[in-house]
């Protein structure tokens, strides 16, 4: 079974699950991922000299309360250890197959698990012979300032309202018992269990790196690293995403200077803005060097230490066909948190309102931009980018639903269109109720079926990735440029149990926000408007 232990009541309950069970089994590995928890292997014997090592993956949703069964482990294990990437990625470290509690051989393997399948990293991961042990305790500690694993979400890419958002909180350090963030911790040890941690983001992280307990058996356990900073994920995410508008700004994903960035959008005064700015932690806004060309709509990423923007449109109004840019520009953040936005090149045809994303494809980061005002007309491409170098642009699929002002996010190595307007008509802009989900890998897209829910129709939304999480947050639901009206609205999408679930609405409709994760998971929404 398994306890949900409430420390704020001092209570717990025995969890029953709505469907699935739980395969009986001890000294498991565990992650965190969001509000999904990974049993990981572990031995489901019940003598100590036929302990059965098993490869079974379960993962409890603590959402929708239910249990499923994951892509197996490439080698059946007990008393590994597990830790979670920035990225959301799940690795596997150690443990052994021997059936005696006793005389346990360690396995010097490493297992990663990447968009829902495992493989097994080169032996030079674990060089040292004899490294792994059974019943060890591991860690992750995030590459901080000198993220280069990240990825970040931007959705639909329209700055506008004043500026590309860059969120930075970040600073996760190592947390060794209870989840930290910005800390060391140390935690209490726990026997023989695996231990869980809360969720947190604060970055790209696809959602978002759990920190757990540090746990140790007699033989393994598992500890999942500390949140992650500063990384943009697609996985994780999170990951601060695009968001357009009137008076909406581009999101990109938290940063770690515990800040959050924002440029560009449109201004009070109604016309486009250049500048760039931070918030930090105590509400100090801070403006910084300017932008060479005033841009709303642009899409905006966090990537390598480094903030991104890409296309925009130098038109104040939204959903109009003119004024997309070839613009891409980035900034390296300093300890200082300073910036300074220089050239990284151009993107062919001009693009706004649209999405922008980091994500790999068999093994290389690859920039995509997703759907949106491309060259005047609306898309349903998904163009592909090499990066750092070249640009050189491939377009890799055109999808069913041509749409701009999107919410695109990116959960693992699957990037998510969802909403929109299809049209550039100003009395009948065409409302989008679908998600489609890109695989990278494949070149292949399929529009989402969902198992309970459906989305609203919405268009200009802000977005935030949690785990496997996608959060749809306000939006205009109107469908004409008179009449836009912004919602409150909340939903949320949870990518492995492929439902749509209404999640707390916000205290003001807007349209044209930007959202963006901190690393405690917290969302932080800012800017839009709730103009007609």
């Amino acid at each position: 079974n398994c306890e949900k232990i409430d420390v704020n009541t001092s209570t717990y309950s025995t969890m029953s699950f709505t469907s699935g069970s739980l395969t009986a089994r001890a000294y498991a590995a565990s992650a965190v991922v969001g509000s999904l928890i990974y049993i990981i292997g572990g031995a489901t014997g019940v003598t100590t000299t036929a302990m059965a090592a098993t490869a079974s993956v379960q993962v409890i949703d603590t959402v929708a309360n239910t249990v499923v069964n994951g892509p197996s482990l490439k080698m059946a294990r007990w008393g590994a250890s597990a830790v979670v990437a920035e990225n959301g990625d799940i690795i596997v470290l150690g443990g052994t197959s021997n059936g005696s509690a006793s005389a346990s051989v360690p396995l010097q393997t490493v297992e990663r698990l990447s968009n829902g399948v495992w493989t097994v990293l080169p032996t030079a991961f674990g060089a040292n012979t004899g490294s792994f042990s059974v019943g060890m305790t591991a860690y992750y500690v995030p590459a901080m300032a000198v993220s280069t694993t990240a990825f970040v979400t931007t959705s639909t890419g329209t700055t506008s309202t004043g500026t590309t958002s860059t969120g930075t909180t970040s600073s996760g350090t190592t947390s060794t018992g209870t989840s930290s963030t910005g800390t060391s911790s140390t935690g209490t040890t726990s026997t023989g269990t695996s231990s869980t941690g809360t969720s947190s983001t604060g970055t790209t992280s696809t959602g978002t790196t759990s920190t757990g307990t540090t746990s140790t058996g007699t033989t393994g356990t598992t500890s999942t690293g500390t949140t992650s900073s500063g990384t943009t994920s697609t996985g994780t995410t999170s990951t601060g995403t695009t968001s357009i508008g009137t008076s909406g700004t581009t999101g990109i994903a938290p940063l770690p200077t515990g800040r959050i960035y924002f440029a560009g959008g449109t201004s009070f005064a109604g016309g486009v803005s250049a500048n760039t700015y931070y918030a930090d932690a105590s509400g100090n806004v801070v403006q910084l060097g300017s932008l060479t060309t005033a841009l709303r709509g642009s899409s905006g990423a966090f990537y390598d230490n480094t903030l991104h923007l890409f296309g925009g449109s130098t038109t104040p109004s939204v959903a109009v066909n003119t004024g997309a840019q070839t613009a891409y520009y980035k900034a390296l953040v300093n300890t200082t948190g300073s910036v300074s936005w220089t050239s990284g090149g151009t993107i062919t045809s001009g693009r706004a309102d649209h999405g922008g994303v980091f994500a790999r494809r068999s093994g290389t980061t690859y920039l995509y931009l997703v759907h949106g005002n491309y060259g005047g007309t609306v898309t349903a491409k998904v163009t592909e980018y090499t990066w750092p170098s070249g640009m050189a642009k491939n377009e890799l699929l055109t999808s069913s639903s041509a749409r701009y002002g999107s919410v695109t996010a990116v959960v693992g190595n699957m990037i998510y269109a969802c909403g929109g307007y299809s049209t550039f008509t100003a009395t009948a802009l065409g409302l989008v109720n679908n998600c489609e989900k890109i695989d990278v890998n494949t070149s292949t897209y399929s529009t989402m079926s969902f198992t309970s829910g459906s989305l609203t129709a919405r268009a200009y939304a802000a977005s935030a990735v949690v785990g496997s999480l996608i959060y749809i947050i306000g939006g205009a639901t109107g469908a004409t440029t008179t009449a836009m009206a912004a919602t409150a609205s909340v939903q949320v999408i949870d990518t492995v149990a492929n439902t749509v679930v209404n999640g707390p609405s916000l205290k003001m409709a807007r349209w044209g926000a930007s959202a963006v994760v901190a690393e405690n998971g917290d969302i932080i929404v800012l800017g839009g408007t709730s103009n007609g």
